[in-house]
């Protein structure tokens, strides 16, 4: 299934032995909801003889579209869930209805927290989008004013990260 669809497939898998149900704990990390499993459907539709004469090409055909239909059911409810949890960490920008664009990338970094490397290079966040989006994204140009700000936010979130990171140490 998870060849199927791109994302899907970039996703790592962790086992588990028991799928929390319950909100998280006030005062912790998480942001607050634990999502119920999501439900998949699908239809095993296939002549018995397939089976019964052992024919492999329609076997690997009847798992392939089965599998196609576990994606189509599936991805709607993970996209719909991460955006539970997006909105409810606090990380989104409403557009109102304008185009992605460099000022509202710079918008969405200001409102994240950003780690740095010892070197200082900024750990920056991925941006998941769709194929059309990516080469937008690609073929924009910056404007020195925009790599001003990107600088200016940089700074602050570096100054917000060394506090975070800084230990007294007393003598």
């Amino acid at each position: 299934m998870r060849a199927k669809d791109p994302v899907l497939e970039m996703i790592a898998r962790q086992p588990v032995d028991h799928v929390p149900m319950e909100p998280s704990a006030p005062g912790t990390s998480a942001v607050g909801i634990s999502p119920a499993p999501a439900p998949i459907e699908t239809t095993f539709a296939d002549r018995f003889d397939t089976i019964l004469n052992m024919d492999l090409d329609g076997f690997v055909e009847m798992m392939d579209a089965a599998a196609k239909q576990a994606v189509d059911c599936y991805m709607p409810q993970f996209f719909k869930q991460l955006e539970e949890v997006i909105r409810a960490g606090g990380t989104t920008i409403d557009a109102q209805g304008k185009p992605f664009s460099i000022d509202l990338l710079l918008d969405g970094i200001e409102q994240m927290e950003i780690d740095f490397t010892e070197d200082g290079t900024p750990v920056m966040p991925k941006l998941v989008d769709g194929p059309e989006l990516a080469k937008k994204i690609e073929a924009m140009e910056w404007t020195e004013e925009q790599r001003a700000r990107k600088e200016r936010i940089l700074t602050e979130k570096k100054k917000a990260f060394d506090a975070r990171r800084r230990i007294r140490k007393l003598d």
